[in-house]
């Protein structure tokens, strides 16, 4: 059981699962890439991806259908 083939393998294994978490963490959005809005009929706040800017959706609280809006540009 303690073959050096098998002590080879599970370094590996556990330096490809490293890498893939790694990957991961550095391609998933943060807080600074979401949109914001709430729903028109229950007022529960929504985040949302820009690409989804346009599309229709669902409330699955209240079940009202709406179309994503563009973010409001807040000006100083």
């Amino acid at each position: 059981m303690d073959s050096p083939f098998m002590i080879v393998l599970l370094v590996l294994l556990g330096l490809g699962a490293a890498v893939g978490v790694f990957i991961w963490m550095r391609n998933r959005p943060t807080e600074e890439e979401f949109c914001h809005f709430n729903c028109p009929g229950c007022g529960r706040r929504f985040r949302y991806r820009p690409k989804q800017i346009g599309h229709k959706g669902q409330c699955p609280h209240c079940d009202t259908r709406f179309t994503f809006p563009a973010p409001k540009v807040v000006s100083r």
